[in-house]
């Protein structure tokens, strides 16, 4: 299946382009360079360092380096760092990230390669020119601590599971997001830098059966313990959380009470009843594909698998109400059903699709290697790509989806054009409706801008690291404040997210020239409350530049 070139990558934010410094903005004219050493005193080589500035109450990741074979780095301008003795500008060891003057911390992450060495940090102020930064590595340790876990219920806590996650207390890594979502169920979260994360299961003391030893947890300032109990399978597992400072390496403890909610449901509460059925369909392959099957109920089944053939049954249930999900990757969205068990109980669906074709209409765009995708909104994969062979108008695709009934999303990827009608994260909604055999989707190439360049300072001329904008239609805006000031859940879907650099700037490539606003948060890290809207008229064919000054302080 083609896929989009590699330069260009479907609604990305990239760093700012370099662009002449706005009135009133610092000069990034710093840099920090030094030598990590181990603690034996020779040089450190290959260690993870993230430089973070502090602005605006919070810390924000500027730059990332690793040190070269003799323990040397160096982050900031070429020509700054370039006049240390015996430096060599093309070494890994430098990066050349821009600096604007401020408060700085220098961390050293160690990899899981280097357990040896325990997180170190410096933290100093960066003035225009060069400062020297030399880091002395710790030696790394592991230690212990003890949970006291019970069930509000009285019942004896059983096949309990522990995930810690263990943060060394340093501020850089992946940022967080205002907009970041918990992630799903059963999906393990990403690892930010200077974090280390394990899952194992822990057995009781024998003396008291409430009192749980968790053992070879890193020696670290903020160490999380989530605690599960897998004999629970309902849609809200019991769990509890627990966050304990262990740097010093003094054993400690933490108790835990767990709350089942009404209607959970233990795997261990069996019955004798049966649910089985029949997905039968419409595809063209004649082939349905893995499709799992999860029930919420008095019993709980976090998964079971239909049978190649569509066939499925589930035993060991008890009577009464579930809700039934059957998710397949060919499924727009996930199917549910609500049944009612006794005994024996059947529940068979059908699944319709409809053909679907594309019809694209160039309007002279040159379109000469494009990837047309289209995609479902609940699941992010692609399942459907072609690449233009010529910009001819009427361009039609042989190749067509078989759909089941939803919305779905379909995107143009190339530089200088998107789909009229997408929103700003360059994605154009499309629904097949229920009882359609065959649709053709028509979609019109537009010519998009030269790019968008934003930058954010604060009253003393400051970029404002860490902060983040939104471009949304003027229509979006409208539904977004009303949802907003109701106390609704906002729906972002459509928009594009920008994350503002380490200099307050970031930059959207392929917007279709037309009216938004641009939100920005800075102060603000609530998602409902953004300190800036900003109504901006983007005309075609123009390169867009935009500089706007928030405050540190509350006005």
């Amino acid at each position: 299946m083609p896929r989009p070139p590699e330069n260009v990558a479907a609604n990305e934010t990239l760093p700012a382009e370099p662009i002449d410094i706005p009135q009133g903005m610092l000069e990034p004219n710093c840099a920090v360079a030094g030598i990590v050493w181990s603690p034996d005193g020779a040089p450190a080589p290959g260690m993870q360092l993230s430089l973070v500035i502090h602005h605006g109450e919070r810390w924000t990741e500027a730059a990332r380096a690793v040190t070269e074979a003799d323990g040397r780095f160096g982050i900031g301008k070429l020509d700054i760092i370039g006049k240390l003795d015996g430096w060599n500008n093309d070494a890994t060891g430098f990066t050349p990230v821009p600096l604007q003057p401020g408060r700085y911390r220098l961390e050293v992450r160690p990899t899981p390669a280097q357990l040896k060495y325990a997180f170190t940090a410096s933290e100093f102020e960066l003035v225009e020119g060069l400062r020297e930064e030399n880091i002395q590595l710790r030696d790394y340790r592991n230690t212990e601590a003890v949970l006291y876990i019970q069930n509000s219920d009285g019942k004896a806590p059983r096949q309990i599971h522990v995930t810690w996650t263990a943060r060394d207390g340093g501020f850089g890594g992946a940022e967080i997001s205002r907009f970041d979502e918990e992630p799903a169920k059963g999906v393990n979260p990403t690892l930010r830098l200077g974090e280390r994360r394990n899952t194992k299961p822990v057995r009781p003391d024998n003396i008291d059966p409430n009192k749980f030893l968790v053992k070879d947890v890193p020696q670290m300032a903020a160490v999380t313990f989530t605690v599960t109990q897998s004999n629970y399978t309902p849609s809200d597992p019991p769990t509890g959380e627990v966050t304990l400072d262990l740097s010093d390496g003094v054993l400690k403890e933490a108790r835990l009470t767990f709350e089942p909610r009404s209607g959970d449901a233990r795997t261990d509460n069996k019955g004798s009843s049966i649910i089985s059925g029949q997905i039968t369909h419409t595809f063209p392959d004649e082939t349905l594909g893995a499709t799992r099957i999860s029930l919420a109920g008095p019993t709980a089944r976090p998964q079971h698998m239909a049978k190649p053939d569509g066939s499925y049954e589930i035993s060991g249930l008890l009577d009464g109400d579930y809700t039934v999900t059957f998710t397949n990757s060919k499924f727009g969205t996930p199917i549910e059903r609500k049944v009612s068990v006794f005994g024996q109980t059947t529940l068979d669906i059908f699944v319709s699709t409809t053909a679907v074709s594309f019809n694209l209409i160039t309007n002279g765009v040159d379109l000469v290697g494009a990837v047309l995708q289209a995609g479902s909104v609940s699941n992010p994969r692609m399942f459907y790509q072609a690449v233009t062979a010529e910009a001819l108008n009427g361009m039609s695709y042989p190749d067509r989806c078989s759909l089941t009934p939803g919305t779905y999303i379909a995107e143009l990827v190339i530089a200088g054009a998107t789909l009229k009608g997408a929103g700003p994260d360059g994605k154009l909604r499309f629904t097949v409706a229920e009882g359609m055999s065959a649709l053709t989707v028509d979609l019109e190439a537009v010519a998009t801008g030269a790019g968008l360049n934003v930058r954010v300072l604060d009253e003393d001329g400051q970029g404002w690291a860490g902060g983040e904008c939104r471009l949304v239609t003027r229509e979006q805006f409208q539904r977004i404040e009303n949802e907003a000031t109701s106390g609704k859940t906002v729906d972002w879907s459509g928009t594009k997210l920008l994350r503002l650099d380490n200099l307050g700037g970031a930059r959207a490539d392929r917007i279709a020239p037309g009216e938004y606003m641009l939100l920005i948060w800075a102060r603000s890290h609530d998602p409902k409350k953004w300190d800036r809207a900003e109504a901006l008229s983007l005309q075609s064919g123009a390169k867009w530049n935009f500089t706007f000054r928030i405050n540190v302080k509350q006005e």
